[in-house]
């Protein structure tokens, strides 16, 4: 009964353990004035790692576009994680940066990229 016991609670233990690993971390330039901090983060589960695509990561840029609408997210931290629990496993990606607001001008600048856009095209 001893036996049954432990190997239940071994088996137990190995099945609901988890293991995570911090795949890629980047930054951008941080702005000196930092009084607005945004910041999202996706994920999906997958089973034995196998993925197709990447689309998930696609609603970060517009998240982090939503919560800044006057302004440019600058200062982007963005971390990229997975967790594993025995055959499933689950992709994290986190962005964050600072909303920094400007005033209009001939010229607009993407929010998230900080690449200059000439109005009117």
């Amino acid at each position: 009964m001893k036996n049954k016991i432990l190997s239940i609670s071994l088996i137990a233990a190995f099945l609901s353990s988890g293991c995570a690993v911090l795949k890629t971390v980047s930054v951008t330039s941080i702005p000196a004035k930092r009084d607005q901090m945004v910041s999202t983060m996706t994920n999906r589960w997958t089973f034995l790692g196998i993925a197709f695509d990447n689309d998930f990561v696609d609603q970060l840029v517009e998240d982090l576009k939503s919560k800044c609408p006057d302004g440019m997210v600058t200062g982007i931290l963005t971390k990229s994680e997975i967790v594993s629990y025995f055959l499933v496993f689950q992709e994290k990606v986190s962005a964050k940066g600072f909303c920094v607001k400007g005033a209009a001008s001939a010229q607009s600048k993407d929010r998230f990229t900080n690449t200059t856009v000439a109005k009117g095209n």
